[in-house]
């Protein structure tokens, strides 16, 4: 869980750094000013979000797949009447 809570953090922090350097990027009204540097700092972010979701999905779903397992095991027992 711990891996899953760190990861959780990383993508909500390069989130957050994102929207502080795209304000940079826009006008007054919130539009692009800049669309190429705009393009070009979405990849930094990008790939900073994705070291972390990688994390995420590595630990998440073996868990919940060994936790699904368990939970279909039991009910296919229940039907079968064992217990």
């Amino acid at each position: 869980m711990r891996a899953l809570a760190a990861a959780a953090v990383g993508i909500t922090q390069a989130s957050d750094a994102w929207d502080t350097v795209s304000d940079s990027f826009c006008d007054e009204d919130g539009r692009s000013a800049d669309e190429t540097g705009y393009a070009n700092g979405k990849v930094p972010r990008d790939a900073a979000a994705w070291e972390h979701v990688e994390t995420f999905l590595a630990h998440g779903a073996r868990g919940s797949r060994r936790s699904t397992g368990r939970r279909d095991r039991g009910r296919l027992r229940r039907r079968a009447g064992q217990r």
